[in-house]
């Protein structure tokens, strides 16, 4: 079977060439790398016998100088002078010692307590008590070995020795100490084993060399210096020597034997010696017969290689290599391309011919192919044109609802780009969150269907703007039926809505103004016959007062009637605003004011009375500035929304009002827009039941209520609020949470001027009349006759008719200085035009005009003809005296110049 005919040799001809070659030539460089091994192995073992070989003998001559040590120390200890320990012959025969041999740097004794006797140099630490040598020999009363120190008392590094030195009950009395010179080691130990690549030392039981050859002064490898970590770790085996590698202190790394130093056999280490050997150095001999073995191999390599190379260069690889050259040419697109080889009987010669007849094939094919995608481009440049351009959006979606592709047209809608929607966003991701909920709950059912249409989302832009859609959608499966993707299209609904919105609000509007357009016919006649008692009642209380005597107990009353008789009035004029949406009398005011008289007012106090568990609290910015308005109004607008807010409350509650000055630096949207500007700001609010959102849209609307009609609202309330608000140019916000409460924020515009100081009363003498003729034109009796007392009494000579005819029949042939005319007069002629008629009889005529509702453009018609004041009925006798009084002095005036 062969076996090489199932691998596929696809490396460049060249190569397997040289592999060839290579191959040849394995087995030599298996077999010298095998020797260069075994060799290095010999070394290595070596090197280990005769390091281990080094370690006994500088153990056994640490030993020889501990041995002598001992025997000058147990020497001394026979002295008499010394084993009396009498400091001053021991001084003496220590110091004689030490200059007698320099081996010993320092001999000392002490008491068992560790007080230094005597010693070879002054004391300069009179206790030794901390010393491990002495502790050592403290214990064991046998000789002991120290550790490595500096001396304190020569400032020198030494190695301690000491020896107990006992009585005749084998008690010890006094310890002998030595401390060795470490320089004792240079001169003792063995320079036979001094050799170059090597180093070798002593250390104490913690490792701390006391001596190194080479000796460097190093903080690495000095005396007095720590041996590595890794002798460390070989250092703490139970066995008395061994040998290890690694590396050391120096960073070279090394063969090491090593072994432990002992007093006695069993007696604990006192230090340790170790012989290190470099490995580099170790292996320098074999590593330079194995690289001579290596390169006599690589010179036979070499030229086998060239020999392979050449051969195969002229008669393989320069063939293929042009044959390579014509496919890539013929690759990169030119179809022209041929082989141009020699024709020959090899295969190299018949895979030239193969490729010739495969480019001329593809020439062919290519042109063919050309005019194809030419046509197809022309069609898919089309399709894009008018998927990007349509003019509504077009996507695709993946099963997660991801996006696959995306038109130009709804990307600009959403202002992203290509790269941040495709395969990054999902649909969901855009929407907000109530279409969110629905999109994730209805595509699964979509996906199943295949299709949807006509769905309504509102998409997100990037600007964080709302998007409505239209989209219609198409589900892509395979043919086992199984979702692939989703193909949609979505129409802009902005302008649809904004339509309906509008189309909505305009029949909102439109149902408003019909029911404002009722509501002012209803108000136009309930306020004419209200405005015809209510001035009987006011002016002939009026009249009483003047009369009556000044201590009357009926004064009182009298004023009481007066007062609820005007009261009456504003509220007919809040009724005529409400119909006629226009505020005549306008003043700077602050509305502080306007809220502390609603809190005193008599109403205020019965509506506390009804709703006694409702608290009141009032937080009001001292430093408010003014509006310009009308007191009546505001405050009835005032008492609408308090009444409101204490009957949301049944079971009690906080009803708080506020007020405060703002600058608005861009519109706020709420209930209504609020445009920048500078605003007074008043809130009402309460803890009561609230108002649901059906309700909310329509809290406005006249005769909208949900009181009990009757009992405790007409629906009027409200709208009369709205009403005022947008007669004083301002806005409206409310918020409502059902349950939670209910806070209402008007908005009034600021003005700079001052707020007007309260009129006194005007003495009667500054509108006495003096004589002058008036007649008085009035279609109802009460009122003609009470104008008529009223100007009496001022002293005018006064005639009165019921009718416009009347009166124009009545001065073709009387004059009268000045005529008082209602108005609003049925049946027959009204104010104007009976004005117009008794201008044609006396071209100058002077006439003030009086009616129950708002100033119209009938009345300005009238004063454009000539007609003085106009004067709001019903009729007060300060008002309408000096309306007259006013237009005769003009009058007379204009007659006096010259």
């Amino acid at each position: 079977m062969n076996i090489l005919g199932k691998w596929n040799f696809t490396f460049p001809i060249r190569a397997q060439l040289l592999a060839l070659v290579l191959l040849a030539v394995l087995p030599a460089l298996l077999i010298i790398l095998k020797d260069g091994l075994n060799l290095k192995n010999s070394k290595i073992r070596e090197t280990y016998d005769e390091s281990l070989h080094a370690v006994r003998t500088l153990a056994m001559q640490q030993e020889q100088i501990a041995d002598s040590t001992k025997q000058v120390l147990k020497t001394l200890a026979q002295v008499p002078q010394v084993r009396n320990a009498e400091a001053k012959s021991c001084r003496k025969l220590f110091q004689d010692l030490i200059s007698q041999n320099p081996a010993y740097l320092f001999i000392s004794i002490a008491d068992p307590a560790g007080k230094v006797i005597a010693s070879s140099h002054p004391i300069i630490h009179s206790s030794i008590a901390d010393r491990k040598h002495f502790q050592d020999a403290i214990k064991t009363e046998n000789f002991s070995v120290g550790e490595y120190v500096v001396s304190r008392d020569i400032n020198l590094p030494s190695l301690y020795y000491a020896y107990p030195i006992k009585d005749a009950e084998g008690h010890v009395r006094f310890v002998l100490t030595a401390a060795l010179n470490l320089n004792v080691y240079d001169r003792f130990l063995d320079n036979k084993l001094h050799a170059f690549n090597h180093v070798m030392g002593i250390t104490d039981h913690k490792g701390v060399r006391l001596y190194r050859y080479p000796n460097k002064e190093s903080d690495v490898t000095g005396v007095g210096v720590v041996v590595s970590k890794t002798s460390l770790k070989y250092f703490a085996e139970p066995a008395e020597e061994g040998i290890y590698e690694g590396v050391g202190s120096d960073g070279t790394y090394r063969l090491y034997a090593y072994r432990k130093l002992r007093l006695q056999p069993n007696s604990p280490v006192y230090g340790y010696v170790f012989f290190g050997s470099s490995r580099d150095a170790i292996l320098a001999g074999a590593q330079h017969e194995f690289y001579r073995n290596l390169m006599f191999l690589g010179l036979t390599l070499l030229l086998a290689l060239a020999a392979a190379w050449v051969i195969g260069n002229k008669s393989i690889v320069n063939r293929l290599q042009k044959l390579k050259e014509a496919a890539h040419r013929l690759a990169n697109g030119n179809l022209k391309e041929r082989a141009g080889l020699p024709r020959g009987n090899d295969e190299i010669s018949d895979l030239a011919d193969s490729f010739d007849s495969m480019s001329c094939a593809l020439e062919k094919e290519e042109n063919e192919r050309k005019w194809a995608h030419e046509e197809l481009k022309k069609y898919s440049d089309e399709i894009s044109d008018l998927y990007n351009n349509a003019p509504c959006g077009y996507h695709s979606l993946d099963a997660d609802g991801t996006f696959l592709r995306i038109n130009d047209t709804e990307l600009n809608w959403l202002g992203y780009t290509r790269e941040e929607m495709i395969g990054k966003k999902r649909f969901s991701d855009i929407m907000t969150p109530e279409s969110r909920d629905y999109f994730i709950e209805n595509y699964p059912l979509f996906k199943s269907r295949g299709w949807i249409k006509d769905v309504e989302y509102e998409l997100i832009r990037r600007d964080g703007t709302i998007l409505p859609v239209i989209l219609n959608a198409t589900a892509i499966k395979d043919g086992e039926g199984n979702f692939l993707q989703s193909r949609a299209s979505l129409f802009d609904n902005t302008e649809r809505r904004q339509i309906e919105e509008e189309r909505k609000g305009m029949d909102e509007r439109l149902q408003r103004a019909e029911k404002m357009e009722s509501l002012g016919i209803l108000a136009g006649g309930v306020a004419h016959d209200l405005n015809n008692v209510l001035g009987i009642l006011i002016g002939y209380s009026e009249l009483i007062d003047e009369e009556i005597d000044q201590s009357s107990h009926l004064r009182p009353h009298i004023k009481y009637i007066r007062q609820g008789g005007e009261r009456a009035a504003a509220i007919v004029q809040d009724l005529l605003t409400l119909a006629r949406r226009g505020v005549q009398a306008r003043e700077v005011i602050n509305l502080n004011t306007i809220i502390a008289d609603t809190m005193s007012s008599p109403e205020f106090e019965k509506l506390q009375s009804y709703h006694p568990e409702v608290r009141v609290k009032t937080e009001l910015d001292a430093d408010l500035l003014n509006i310009k308005g009308s007191a009546v109004h505001l405050g009835k607008t005032m008492m609408n929304l308090i009444s409101n807010a204490a009957e949301a409350m049944k079971a009690g509650g906080l009803l708080t009002i506020t007020s405060s000055n703002e600058y608005l630096d861009r519109p706020v949207h709420g209930y209504d827009t609020v445009q920048e500007g500078d605003y007074v700001i008043m809130t009402v609010s309460d803890t009561g039941e609230g108002i649901s959102a059906s309700d909310m849209k329509r809290i406005f609307e006249p005769f909208y209520t949900k009181k009990v009609m009757g009992r405790s609202g007409t629906g009027l309330g409200l709208a009369v609020v709205w009403g005022t608000v947008k007669d004083h140019n301002g806005y409206i916000d409310v918020e409502s949470t059902e349950g939670k409460g209910t806070t209402f924020t008007l908005y009034f515009p600021v003005t700079r001027g001052d707020v007007s100081s309260k009129k006194a009363s005007i003495p009667v003498s500054e509108y006495q009349g003096k004589g002058e003729s008036v007649l008085i034109v009035d279609d109802v009796e009460g009122q003609r006759e009470l104008a008529r007392g009223m100007l009496k009494k001022l002293n005018y000579a006064v005639m009165a008719v019921s009718s416009g005819e009347e009166a124009v029949e009545y001065l073709r042939d009387n004059k009268v200085e000045i005529v008082v005319l209602d108005m609003i007069m049925d049946p027959g002629m009204d104010g104007l035009d009976t004005y117009r008629k008794i201008v044609d009889l006396h071209l100058n005529q002077k006439a003030i005009i009086v009616s129950g509702f708002s100033e119209s453009d009938r009345v300005r018609q009238a004063q454009e003809l000539g007609a003085g004041a106009y004067v709001k009925k019903p009729y007060v006798l300060e008002r309408l005296g000096l309306a007259v009084r006013k237009e005769l002095d003009e009058s007379r005036q204009s007659d006096e110049l010259p």
